[in-house]
């Protein structure tokens, strides 16, 4: 199985990169799985929301599916109005060094974009196909370090970046917002753990 990572650091693995800062390295060791269980439902759930051709989907697998894209236009009409929107799905978002090498990346399920009277803003979705609790936008790190790509890859131009986890078996969306400054905090904060996880001898 090809790692589109390239072994590098990934925004999805930022809550256990900061719990455990040696874990990176450990993780290069491990072969890749293939997913089972309710891992392969919420694979085949993500693949249909990014509308990727999905056969014999179960009636709870196509329930979640439909509340998703609900919250979801919700969402994009609550964030920009009528103002038009670009939309990306899976798309993968890098981190780069001075010379343009890839340092590390994340691939949020969904990105909006659009200039509100003259202002950038985008808007950052994450599925979550399942019951288990999960934190609340404004404390998740991943979405934190999708922030910190998204502004990055518009070439730090955004002036306000929303994130929300859409997890319909537990109800509404969480969202947050990040303004200015707050995306300046979320650069710095998930470049320096992009750093310090790539340090030898980090604990495990």
């Amino acid at each position: 199985m090809s790692d589109e990572r390239g072994g590098l650091p990934s925004a999805s693995s930022a809550s256990r990169y900061a719990a455990c800062l040696g874990s990176w390295h450990l993780e290069r060791q491990v072969a890749e799985v293939e997913s089972t269980g309710d891992a392969a439902i919420g694979n085949r759930i993500h693949a249909a929301l990014a509308l990727e051709p999905v056969t014999n989907l179960t009636t709870d697998e196509a329930w979640i599916i439909d509340r998703c894209r609900e919250q979801e236009a919700e969402l994009v009409a609550n964030t920009f109005g009528g103002y038009e929107t670009n939309c990306f799905r899976e798309k993968r978002l890098w981190s780069l060094d001075a010379d343009g090498n890839r340092l590390w990346s994340g691939k949020p399920d969904v990105i909006y974009t659009a200039e509100v009277q003259g202002k950038m803003w985008g808007l950052i979705i994450d599925y979550k196909s399942g019951r288990g609790v999960v934190e609340d936008a404004s404390q998740n790190l991943q979405l934190r370090c999708l922030v910190a790509l998204l502004d990055e890859s518009w070439g730090f131009t955004m002036d306000r970046i929303m994130v929300a986890i859409i997890q319909p078996l537990a109800g509404y969306a969480s969202v947050a917002a990040y303004e200015s400054q707050d995306i300046h905090d979320a650069i710095v904060e998930s470049s320096a753990l992009m750093d310090e996880i790539k340090k030898l001898g980090q604990p495990r």
